[in-house]
């Protein structure tokens, strides 16, 4: 699957990040069709970071999943990838990225790595798509985010 990913075309901009919850929620309720339709309609992207968390989880996902992802990427999907210079679990790493982009996340989100795909939102003037309630889908992120006129969702 590594190989997969590593063939999506970078990109520099976009108008949605998806969150590696998000993309789960996608395949686990078959919503692969509204993704698709999605992603015509609108500059998407992922993270090399969302990427290799998704990697290192992908043997905890459902087998259906992630012959569903495969297929998906491997098709039919219009999905940029970001490069970004931090891995997952590298805490210090994480927070000098987040700091270098914009210490208030820091304050708003209390994961890390969580934090990581804020700031890169934040960076790129882009949107999230998530589906964790805990640090990302919070309502202090979501009034932050649109002092910034960006936006935070849970669903298309």
């Amino acid at each position: 699957m590594k190989e997969l990913f590593d063939a999506l075309p970078r990109v520099k901009s976009a108008d949605w990040l998806l969150d590696t919850c998000f993309v789960y929620y996608v395949f686990e309720h078959h919503k692969e069709k509204d993704l698709l339709k999605f992603c015509e309609n609108h500059e998407v992207a992922i993270t090399s970071f969302t990427i290799k968390e998704i990697l290192y989880n992908i043997h905890k996902v459902n087998h259906n999943v992630r012959e569903r992802l495969r297929y998906l990427i491997k098709n039919s999907i219009l999905l940029g990838r970001i490069d970004i210079p931090v891995s997952p679990g590298e805490i210090d790493e994480e927070i000098g990225f987040i700091v270098g982009v914009d210490e208030n996340i820091l304050h708003l989100v209390p994961d890390h790595s969580d934090g990581v795909i804020a700031a890169v939102a934040v960076r790129l003037k882009a949107n999230i798509l998530t589906r964790d309630k805990h640090h990302l889908f919070t309502t202090v992120l979501e009034d932050y985010f649109k002092s910034k006129n960006l936006l935070i969702k849970n669903n298309f």
